[in-house]
């Protein structure tokens, strides 16, 4: 399930950062990436914003398979997975690649 009380704007690697921590154990955490990590210097100023916004109303939680059946959530996943591991493999490719240029370019000098 999901959480809109739980979502804050961060980019992508922020977010992988907080994985499914609650956004104010990670905000105040030495977890890689977290603003106090990064020594943001006004999280009490953020934090204060993020509470004044999860005021605005309960939270509604999304049953996401519920709604669009478990054949779909699966389908879902298998395809999330799929591209998570294309996108390793070509992280790895690109090393290697990387790897063999800056060797080749390195042995002319």
């Amino acid at each position: 399930m999901s959480e809109i009380h739980n979502l804050v704007p961060s980019c992508g690697k922020c977010n992988q950062s907080k994985g499914n921590r609650p956004w104010k154990e990670w905000i105040i955490s030495d977890a890689n990436l977290s603003p106090k990590s990064r020594g943001v210097t006004d999280l009490d100023k953020r934090i204060e914003y993020l509470i004044a916004y999860e005021k605005w109303g309960e939270p509604t939680l999304v049953d996401f398979e519920a709604v669009v059946g478990k054949e779909k959530w699966t389908q879902h996943w298998a395809n999330w997975e799929l591209v998570q591991s294309t996108m390793r493999e070509a992280q790895e490719l690109a090393t290697e690649i990387n790897g063999k240029i800056a060797k080749s370019y390195s042995n002319r000098c």
